[in-house]
């Protein structure tokens, strides 16, 4: 694939252009019946390029965020290469028009599991549960760790986790995400995100780092856990964020948690969850390892990857393990402006 125009080279991509043309015709002139998912930054269609079907996302056009999101996605998603992640298949270039083709993750994100309406909605159970909190932190450890410089993705959300017939997830939408050169320098940027998920101390300050990714990380698997929404109305006129009720309730949450049935998964699963509770009311940093490696006692470790030609770099299980399940604390979530409807 060759890169558009003001973008710099990338050593690893892969996939192709294509013509606006193609993809009008693959999305049926972008019909509503095709309609995937909308946002901030444009929308989602099904289609069917070549034999394959893939999601393709057409941004707003004549937007200058729709240009940094175009941007953004196409450097560096076309870098990383992760089963946890999903890939870039190609994109279009017409006029004002910015179109991205995204390999097609046909069981819809995990919001609609937690949160859609519809009797065709199966319940997760813990087994599944389990599968799509680790596969995330795989993919953002990967993004973390793996890559140089680090990505940061900066909005992680229950939306953003594409699922799999076999309930793998896979993390989207990289239109925010930024690069981190230093080590432990923060990126100073503007606050945006989604609204519930946005790490305090980005909010507060505008610098980011991948604590903060780690830190709506943690609202997810809140979320995963106990089927609750990270914003939630405790009246007419009065809402509640999700880790503060958690941080509250002594026994976070305990009997209020759905338990679909008790297994060794779920067993994993709350022994995670009351072990980082504790940690975020002590108001102490997580140990690295908060979950057994007999947990997954067949999980290879993963080597170092360079992203754009960086050197690489090597990375022990413990760290994987210690993101899956959060491994720095930050404190009660805060208000921020939150990016509008974002998919």
């Amino acid at each position: 694939m060759t890169p558009p125009p003001n973008l710099s080279p990338a050593p690893a991509i892969t996939g192709g252009t294509f013509a606006y043309d193609d993809l009008a015709a693959a999305t049926g002139r972008f019909s509503d019946a095709n309609l995937l998912g909308q946002g901030g930054f444009g929308h989602v269609y099904r289609g069917t390029v070549g034999g394959r079907e893939v999601a393709i996302k057409k941004l707003q056009a004549g937007g200058g965020q729709g240009d940094r999101e175009f941007r953004a996605e196409v450097e560096i998603i076309s870098r990383v290469h992760h089963k946890n992640l999903v890939s870039l298949v190609g994109y279009c270039l017409y006029g004002e028009q910015r179109l991205l083709v995204y390999e097609y993750v046909p069981n819809k994100t995990l919001e609609f599991h937690l949160h859609g309406t519809g009797s065709g909605r199966p319940t997760l159970d813990w087994p599944r549960r389990w599968r799509i909190a680790v596969g995330s932190a795989k993919g953002l450890a990967y993004l973390h760790e793996d890559c140089y410089p680090k990505i940061i993705h900066r909005d992680i959300k229950a939306a953003n986790i594409l699922l799999d017939y076999h309930y793998e997830p896979k993390v989207a939408d990289f239109g925010l995400a930024k690069y981190q050169a230093a080590e432990v320098t923060p990126v100073s940027t503007r606050v945006i995100g989604t609204f519930g998920y946005l790490a305090p101390e980005y909010a507060a300050t505008g610098k980011i780092s991948d604590r903060s990714d780690v830190f709506s990380f943690g609202v997810m698997l809140l979320e995963l856990i106990t089927g609750r929404k990270p914003i939630m109305a405790s009246s007419e006129f009065q809402s509640v964020a999700l880790v503060s009720w958690a941080i509250a309730d002594k026994s976070c949450g305990g009997g209020k948690l759905r338990r679909p049935h008790r297994s060794e998964a779920g067993d994993r699963l709350r022994r995670a969850r009351h072990g980082a509770a504790g940690r975020v009311r002590r108001g102490r940093r997580a140990p690295d390892r908060a979950v057994s490696p007999a947990d997954e006692p067949d999980r290879p470790v993963p080597g170092g990857r360079a992203v754009g030609g960086g050197p690489e770099r090597r990375r022990g299980a413990g760290a994987e393990r210690g993101a899956a399940v959060g491994r720095r604390h930050h404190g009660p979530d805060q208000p921020a402006r939150a990016r509008e409807g974002a998919p």
